[in-house]
């Protein structure tokens, strides 16, 4: 089962991936959140997509990502997100 998870996690990784490359060639834009670091629309969309993915294989799983509300944080499988687009 450890497997399934892991394979899952690396495409997760090559789908963040090229959303990364295909954004490459512009200039992001970025915002100042409340912590007074930056985040990108490439930023907050990879995680949307990595969340959605997430959400439809594996429903009873938690979400921890670094953009939006934790879901299910005390679930027994939870998974970690930080897309990680140059910003801090």
């Amino acid at each position: 089962m450890l497997q399934t998870f892991i394979d899952f996690a690396n495409g997760l990784a090559d789908e963040a991936a090229q959303m990364a490359a295909a954004a490459s060639a512009s200039v992001p834009g970025t915002m100042v959140k409340a912590d007074r670091t930056f985040v990108t629309a490439l930023d907050l969309d990879i995680e949307r997509r990595l969340r959605a993915r997430i959400q439809a294989a594996y429903p009873g799983h938690g979400i921890v990502g670094e953009e939006f509300a934790a879901e299910s944080a005390d679930a027994q499988w939870v998974w970690t997100l930080d897309p990680i687009d140059a910003t801090m």
